[in-house]
């Protein structure tokens, strides 16, 4: 009390750490998304590298937070809500998948993969990504196509094509998602076009 006026504990803003493989597209959709998303906060890092070193690596940041909440200011600095590893089939193996699937399931981390890449999110975001779409430079010619990426070597993304279509995006996302056995297995990558992204943006909603 203050005054003899009670006083109400403010409800502080979940927070999440976002960790991608891609340097450029990713980044600047996650920065996308945190103006979307402005009730929660959210932490990126991008790192250009394998899904298991990128796995290693968020496991790293989320320890380290998580040290930092029990010891910083009595408890009043939260650990995050949610990670996520978020990265591409590209040309990576199974075995990598596989690695990084388990070190996300012992430091109860989200493993965000697209295949072939993150452009079959963003194609999500005007139309369902094609079945024929199978390869990463197939998916980058056809969102440039749709003007979703545009710049050096194609990578930055055209913010106001996206912005208001993630909900859109969702939904066309789950009509081409259906060989759910090959990506729950890992085992193979013949499960293309296919995004985790949805998962992502449900657990951000909630």
């Amino acid at each position: 009390m203050e005054h003899g006026r009670p006083t109400s504990k403010r409800q502080r803003k979940k927070r999440y750490l976002l960790v991608a493989g891609g340097v450029v597209t990713e980044n600047e959709y996650i920065d996308l998304l945190k103006l979307k998303f402005k009730n929660v906060i959210m932490k990126k890092h991008c790192k250009g590298c394998d899904p298991d070193t990128l796995a290693k690596y968020a496991s790293s940041l989320k320890k380290r937070e998580e040290k930092a909440s029990k010891s910083f200011d009595e408890g009043r600095y939260d650990a995050f809500a949610g990670v996520f590893v978020i990265t591409d089939v590209d040309d990576y193996s199974s075995q990598q998948f596989g690695n990084a699937w388990n070190i996300c399931k012992a430091y109860n981390m989200e493993l965000i993969i697209s295949n072939p890449c993150f452009e079959v999110w963003l194609i999500d975001h005007k139309e369902t990504c094609s079945q024929s779409i199978q390869h990463t430079r197939d998916a980058q010619i056809h969102a440039k196509r749709l003007g979703l990426i545009c710049g050096e070597n194609d990578k930055h993304i055209v913010e106001a094509e996206l912005s208001d279509n993630v909900s859109i995006a969702c939904t066309n996302a789950a009509k081409h998602n259906v060989n759910r056995g090959a990506r729950a297995s890992l085992q193979a990558t013949n499960y293309a076009p296919w995004t985790d992204m949805p998962h992502l943006i449900e657990m951000i909603k909630d």
